[in-house]
């Protein structure tokens, strides 16, 4: 008899300490609404210009230490092939997070020429131009969303700087390219505004 209400005391302390557990777990979440979970690893699909992975191309983010991301990207652009290495930091443990990062990136180049059609004035001229491998480095700010779901947004504004320098070459039997079509190719090809927008998962 009293066996069975010694296991009758053990099984209540046993439900009321599960449900004050509950509780507080409830309450810590409750005040936490916009506080991001912790996550170790994220994949997603890049857009953009000079971005970690140029034009279009994938990344991939190890979030194992707080409030930073190790980031890795591999994607294509005008430069040819591109990889790129990047860490940043988080102003915020918030689901919008501020940050800044640095990055290292390094293009194949474009091995060929390839005709760039540029348009002035309503008239047309074609160029013949590649461009060689180079290497940037680019600074940036911008803002990182990750939902409870594991939605992951990012959007990435900075300066892509070029180590190289001019990078690009007009194949010697085509046009010669005016100084507005110089300056168009410096910006394509070299140093410049950096603007990217991923879209991804963590997990």
């Amino acid at each position: 008899m009293k066996l069975s209400r010694w296991l009758s005391v053990i099984s209540v302390f046993a439900i009321l300490s599960a449900q004050s557990v509950q509780a507080q777990t409830e309450e810590v979440e409750t005040e936490n609404p916009y506080k991001r979970k912790p996550s170790t690893f994220a994949i997603g699909a890049e857009i953009g210009m000079n971005s970690l992975s140029s034009l279009v191309g994938i990344n991939a983010s190890l979030l194992t230490v707080p409030r930073w991301a190790f980031d890795a990207g591999l994607g294509l652009g005008m430069n040819g092939l591109r990889t790129g290495f990047r860490g940043r930091y988080f102003f915020s443990d918030a689901k919008f997070a501020p940050f800044a990062g640095l990055a290292l990136k390094q293009s194949s180049g474009t091995g060929g020429y390839s005709d760039v059609k540029v348009t002035k004035d309503k008239e047309e001229t074609i160029y013949r131009i590649k461009s060689d491998p180079a290497t940037f480095t680019d600074f940036s700010v911008g803002i990182d969303y990750k939902a409870h779901t594991g939605f992951n947004l990012i959007v990435s504004l900075g300066y892509s700087y070029s180590f190289t320098g001019k990078n690009w070459k007009a194949d010697s039997i085509g046009p010669i390219p005016t100084d507005d079509a110089k300056t168009l190719f410096d910006f394509i090809y070299g140093s410049g505004l950096l603007l990217g927008v991923n879209l991804g998962w963590a997990f």
